[in-house]
Protein backbone atom coordinates (compact mmCIF):
# COMPACT_ATOMS: atom_id res chain seq x y z
CA UNK A 1 0.00 0.00 0.00
CA UNK A 2 1.73 3.42 -1.14
CA UNK A 3 1.48 5.77 1.35
CA UNK A 4 4.21 8.19 0.51
CA UNK A 5 2.55 12.00 -0.73
CA UNK A 6 3.49 13.67 -3.83
CA UNK A 7 3.43 16.97 -1.91
CA UNK A 8 3.31 17.71 1.60
CA UNK A 9 1.74 21.42 3.11
CA UNK A 10 0.37 22.99 6.12
CA UNK A 11 -2.68 24.37 4.83
CA UNK A 12 -4.50 23.83 1.21
CA UNK A 13 -3.62 27.40 0.60
CA UNK A 14 -0.09 26.83 1.24
CA UNK A 15 -0.13 24.82 -2.72
CA UNK A 16 1.83 26.85 -4.83
CA UNK A 17 -0.67 27.32 -8.43
CA UNK A 18 2.53 27.04 -10.29
CA UNK A 19 3.04 23.64 -8.98
CA UNK A 20 -0.02 22.38 -10.07
CA UNK A 21 0.26 23.77 -13.85
CA UNK A 22 3.72 22.20 -13.42
CA UNK A 23 2.28 19.13 -12.22
CA UNK A 24 -0.22 19.35 -15.21
CA UNK A 25 -3.22 18.71 -13.00
CA UNK A 26 -7.13 19.44 -15.00
CA UNK A 27 -8.77 18.37 -11.74
CA UNK A 28 -7.98 19.05 -8.08
CA UNK A 29 -10.05 16.45 -5.85
CA UNK A 30 -10.50 18.27 -2.03
CA UNK A 31 -11.04 15.89 0.97
CA UNK A 32 -13.72 17.91 3.26
CA UNK A 33 -13.26 17.19 7.13
CA UNK A 34 -10.38 18.76 8.57
CA UNK A 35 -8.66 19.45 4.94
CA UNK A 36 -11.54 22.09 3.65
CA UNK A 37 -13.44 22.80 6.60
CA UNK A 38 -13.04 21.15 10.42
CA UNK A 39 -14.85 18.39 11.10
CA UNK A 40 -18.53 18.43 11.57
CA UNK A 41 -18.60 22.13 10.42
CA UNK A 42 -19.21 23.65 6.80
CA UNK A 43 -17.03 26.87 8.08
CA UNK A 44 -14.32 27.71 5.23
CA UNK A 45 -11.53 29.89 5.91
CA UNK A 46 -11.32 33.06 3.92
CA UNK A 47 -7.92 32.10 2.55
CA UNK A 48 -8.68 28.47 1.51
CA UNK A 49 -12.26 30.00 -0.34
CA UNK A 50 -9.63 32.51 -2.20
CA UNK A 51 -7.29 29.16 -3.24
CA UNK A 52 -9.67 27.54 -4.32
CA UNK A 53 -11.42 30.63 -6.44
CA UNK A 54 -7.68 31.14 -7.81
CA UNK A 55 -7.57 27.87 -8.74
CA UNK A 56 -10.82 27.43 -11.04
CA UNK A 57 -9.60 31.15 -12.23
CA UNK A 58 -6.04 28.81 -13.36
CA UNK A 59 -8.94 27.02 -15.29
CA UNK A 60 -8.57 24.10 -13.12
CA UNK A 61 -11.57 22.13 -12.08
CA UNK A 62 -12.17 21.61 -8.36
CA UNK A 63 -14.75 19.47 -6.65
CA UNK A 64 -15.23 18.28 -2.73
CA UNK A 65 -14.73 14.34 -2.46
CA UNK A 66 -15.92 13.10 0.90
CA UNK A 67 -16.72 9.75 2.43
CA UNK A 68 -19.56 11.98 4.75
CA UNK A 69 -23.14 11.83 3.34
CA UNK A 70 -23.89 14.91 5.30
CA UNK A 71 -25.58 18.35 4.69
CA UNK A 72 -22.10 20.21 5.56
CA UNK A 73 -20.44 18.82 2.16
CA UNK A 74 -23.46 20.42 0.21
CA UNK A 75 -23.43 23.40 2.33
CA UNK A 76 -19.42 23.56 1.67
CA UNK A 77 -20.07 23.07 -2.07
CA UNK A 78 -22.70 25.77 -2.50
CA UNK A 79 -20.45 28.07 -0.40
CA UNK A 80 -17.40 27.62 -2.89
CA UNK A 81 -19.31 26.74 -6.20
CA UNK A 82 -17.79 23.44 -6.78
CA UNK A 83 -19.52 19.79 -7.15
CA UNK A 84 -19.45 17.82 -4.24
CA UNK A 85 -19.23 14.26 -4.67
CA UNK A 86 -20.61 12.04 -1.25
CA UNK A 87 -19.92 8.82 0.00
CA UNK A 88 -16.62 7.84 -2.14
CA UNK A 89 -15.76 5.22 0.10
CA UNK A 90 -11.95 6.70 -0.01
CA UNK A 91 -9.43 4.44 -0.10
CA UNK A 92 -11.39 1.98 -2.22
CA UNK A 93 -10.93 2.99 -5.95
CA UNK A 94 -13.79 1.82 -7.59
CA UNK A 95 -16.31 4.69 -6.53
CA UNK A 96 -13.57 7.72 -7.50
CA UNK A 97 -12.35 5.57 -10.67
CA UNK A 98 -15.59 5.32 -12.67
CA UNK A 99 -16.40 9.07 -11.74
CA UNK A 100 -13.34 10.38 -13.13
CA UNK A 101 -13.78 8.24 -16.55
CA UNK A 102 -17.25 10.59 -16.15
CA UNK A 103 -15.18 13.49 -15.63
CA UNK A 104 -13.02 12.18 -18.65
CA UNK A 105 -9.71 12.70 -16.63
CA UNK A 106 -6.85 11.05 -16.45
CA UNK A 107 -5.68 10.17 -12.82
CA UNK A 108 -2.25 11.63 -13.80
CA UNK A 109 -3.82 14.72 -14.05
CA UNK A 110 -5.50 14.48 -10.46
CA UNK A 111 -4.74 15.70 -7.66
CA UNK A 112 -5.67 14.31 -4.34
CA UNK A 113 -5.78 17.06 -1.24
CA UNK A 114 -6.52 15.38 2.19
CA UNK A 115 -5.33 15.25 5.71
CA UNK A 116 -5.04 11.00 6.32
CA UNK A 117 -2.70 8.62 4.96
CA UNK A 118 -5.03 6.05 4.45
CA UNK A 119 -7.49 7.17 2.94
CA UNK A 120 -6.56 10.08 0.74
CA UNK A 121 -3.17 9.27 -0.19
CA UNK A 122 -3.50 5.61 -0.38
CA UNK A 123 -6.57 6.38 -3.03
CA UNK A 124 -4.28 8.64 -5.17
CA UNK A 125 -1.62 6.08 -5.36
CA UNK A 126 -4.03 3.32 -6.03
CA UNK A 127 -4.89 5.12 -8.48
CA UNK A 128 -1.67 6.53 -9.82
CA UNK A 129 -2.70 10.16 -9.01
CA UNK A 130 -0.53 13.05 -7.18
CA UNK A 131 -1.38 13.97 -3.75
CA UNK A 132 -0.94 16.49 -1.17
CA UNK A 133 -0.68 15.53 2.27
CA UNK A 134 -1.73 18.23 4.62
CA UNK A 135 -2.12 18.41 8.51
CA UNK A 136 -5.04 18.26 10.11
CA UNK A 137 -7.22 21.50 10.76
CA UNK A 138 -8.35 20.26 14.18
CA UNK A 139 -7.77 17.53 16.72
CA UNK A 140 -11.43 16.88 16.93
CA UNK A 141 -12.61 14.10 14.41
CA UNK A 142 -14.41 11.26 13.89
CA UNK A 143 -13.92 8.26 16.96
CA UNK A 144 -13.01 5.71 14.16
CA UNK A 145 -10.75 8.20 12.11
CA UNK A 146 -8.46 9.16 15.51
CA UNK A 147 -8.42 5.51 16.69
CA UNK A 148 -7.84 3.41 13.35
CA UNK A 149 -6.19 5.54 11.15
CA UNK A 150 -4.05 8.07 13.20
CA UNK A 151 -2.91 5.33 15.30
CA UNK A 152 -1.47 3.26 11.99
CA UNK A 153 0.23 6.96 10.98
CA UNK A 154 1.66 7.38 13.76
CA UNK A 155 3.09 4.31 13.60
CA UNK A 156 4.80 4.64 10.02
CA UNK A 157 5.51 8.32 10.30
CA UNK A 158 8.91 8.08 10.97
CA UNK A 159 9.18 5.60 7.97
CA UNK A 160 7.61 7.85 5.81
CA UNK A 161 9.09 10.69 6.69
CA UNK A 162 12.70 10.66 7.70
Amino acid sequence: MGLLPTLRYKRIYDIPLEKLNEMNISLVLVDMDNTIARWHSDDVLPETEKWINDVKNANISVALLTNSKGVNADSIGKKLDIPVYKGANKPFKSKVKRLLNVLDVLPCNTLFVGDQLFTDISLANKLKAKSVLLEPLDNREWWATKVFNRTRERLVWRFLFK
